[in-house]
């Protein structure tokens, strides 16, 4: 009984700890999401959007953004310079 309690809260400490280290990469992901949109506001992305969804949908959120944000405004840029 009493090595049942101490397993069960050492799987809460466990739990605990994961979930601070996801929430601390989450938080990550979108403070780098937020600065590198706001370095490319100009191509018309919206930095706070892309840093919600990637806080909001975690790691499936920061893949949108690098497929979509980034290269939406990566192709948007070689188009201008492109032309005369």
């Amino acid at each position: 009984m009493i090595e049942t309690i101490f397993l069960s809260t050492q799987y809460i400490s466990l739990g605990s700890f994961v979930g601070q280290l996801v929430v601390i990469a989450n938080v990550v992901m979108a403070i780098w999401t937020f600065v590198d949109a706001f370095s490319w506001e100009q191509d018309g992305r919206h930095p706070m959007m892309w840093a919600v969804v990637v806080f909001l949908l975690s790691i499936a959120g920061f893949f949108l953004y690098l497929m979509l944000g980034r290269h939406a405004s990566s192709q948007a840029a070689d188009g201008r310079q492109s032309r005369p």
